[in-house]
């Protein structure tokens, strides 16, 4: 595998390249590639730069559909070199091979379909029956299309279409974002909730304006006060990149607010999404980012209707205007109804993570950024979550411009913060995952990876099917 050329744009720093090796290319997880199998500290980035599909080989050494590694590293977990012939490559499809069906020789009796790896009786939704083979016709490369349609050696199937893989370069970078911070002033705000929030606030906002991120707006909205429209003239504080005077501007309106009045997160967030829409940077802050609405808030609204259909419409929205996603932080919420508030925001707004619960306040599983004001140090895990929510969306590369040829699901992410190197897992957590595993248009990276690579560098590394 070649790195090409490396690029540093704004402190952050993407290199691409495309493995061009016959029937595969990079190796497989687990390895940084120089054989060293990278560490996994705690509470730190996952190890394994490999993005691994569901057959990924487990601590056994052995692929969990039952077939022997590929000792070579070169035709990766879906194909395999059985005719021992190098002219070809790696021929075998593994994954829908009657006749290598998992690994090679293993073959299925002649009333079975090879699928996933696996003899049965009949393909998998989604997969097509092909002599046998149960494959997918957009990336199979013996049926490519249609059944029988075989690509030639070198080239790939992709969306149903044989092209080659040459090495192509394509630069990418971290997308702008632009962050609205929509803050609960209402009168249950009191005591521990809003001086824990307040002192949060002034605290991040000092942490950005350090960062000097010209990739990073905020902008902040505090509401409490019913029957008015947000963002409140003269009052909330525009998104801006935080230099000082945006830092002095949103401490002010922190310092200079307090709890009074009711909920009336409705009008806040109309508001918020209202601005978002039409929202234009102003330099040095970059433009084309992405655009999130983080409310903080410690119970249902005054007046939940339509919040539900805003905030998903909101998220839907096309170019420019959106979309407009929105995380939620739940301050000490008590009842069950407002748990399901949050979560809601957040699921709706395109933020919670897969598989969360969503009448859960654990932090663990909620779908959520809950903050309790018994915990210890509530000033710090109230600002622990606030980059949370920030580490959740911030870091995104756009793929566009890479080679139709490229495979991005078998891409290695790596981290390079000055001489340390670390190799980022597949995780939609704490590591880095596809915007769409079918047409993927972007790479992600979240929570822990995230947090590292918004001031170091990011080598990615893609290869061919």
């Amino acid at each position: 595998m070649t790195l090409l050329r490396s690029h540093s744009l704004f402190g952050s720093f993407v290199a691409l390249t495309l493995c061009g090796a016959v029937g595969g290319g990079c190796l497989k997880g687990g390895t940084d590639g120089d054989g060293a199998t990278p560490a996994n500290g705690d509470g730190g980035i996952p190890s394994t730069g490999s993005y691994t599909p569901p057959e990924a080989t487990d601590d056994t050494g052995t692929d969990s559909t039952g077939g022997d590694d590929d000792e070579s590293g070169i035709c990766g977990s879906a194909y395999a070199d059985c005719d021992g012939k190098s002219a070809n490559g790696c021929e075998s499809e593994i994954r829908s091979d009657p006749k290598n069906c998992g690994s090679c020789g293993n073959g299925c009796g002649k009333d079975e379909v090879c699928s996933g790896g696996l003899c049965g009786g009949a393909c998998e939704k989604g997969l097509n029956n092909c002599f046998r083979a149960c494959v997918d016709l957009a990336t199979s490369k013996s049926n490519c299309g249609s059944c029988g349609n075989e690509c030639a050696v070198g080239e790939t199937c992709t969306f149903g279409k044989c092209a080659g893989c040459n090495a192509t370069e394509t630069e990418l970078t971290r997308s702008p974002l632009y962050m609205e911070i929509v803050a609960d002033a209402s009168g249950s705000m009191t005591g521990d909730k809003w001086a824990a929030q307040s002192a949060a606030l002034i605290q991040v906002i000092s942490e950005f304006a350090a960062e000097a991120d010209t990739k990073l707006g905020v902008g902040l909205v505090v509401f409490g006060d019913a029957g008015v429209t947000y963002p409140r003239k003269g009052k909330d504080v525009s998104i801006n990149f935080v230099d000082a005077v945006q830092k002095t501007a949103l401490t002010a309106l922190v310092t200079a607010s307090g709890p009074t009045g009711s909920t009336p997160t409705k009008e806040a967030l109309t508001g918020a999404y209202s601005y978002l829409k039409t929202f234009s940077p102003v330099s040095p802050l970059s433009t084309g980012g992405q655009k999130l609405v983080l409310l903080l808030s410690d119970g249902a609204p005054n007046d939940d209707t339509g919040i539900e259909t805003m905030v998903t419409d909101a998220a839907a929205l096309a170019s420019p205007e959106g979309p407009i996603r929105t995380s939620s932080i739940g301050v000490d919420l008590y009842s069950s109804s407002e748990v399901s508030f949050m979560s809601m925001v957040a699921t709706r707004g395109g933020t919670a993570p897969s598989g969360c619960l969503p009448m859960s306040d654990d932090p663990k599983t909620a779908c959520f950024f809950p903050v309790g004001v018994t915990a210890t140090g509530l000033k710090d895990t109230f600002v622990a979550t606030i980059h949370r929510a920030r580490h959740n969306v911030a870091c995104e590369y756009a793929l566009a411009g890479t080679s139709i040829a490229s495979d991005p699901t078998h891409a290695t992410v790596r981290i390079v913060d000055g001489a340390a190197t670390t190799s980022v897992a597949v995780d939609p957590v704490d590591g880095w995952s596809l915007d769409d595993a079918v047409a993927p248009k972007k790479i992600i990276l979240r929570g822990a990876a995230c947090k590292t690579a918004l001031h170091a560098k990011v080598n990615v590394s893609l290869a061919c099917k």
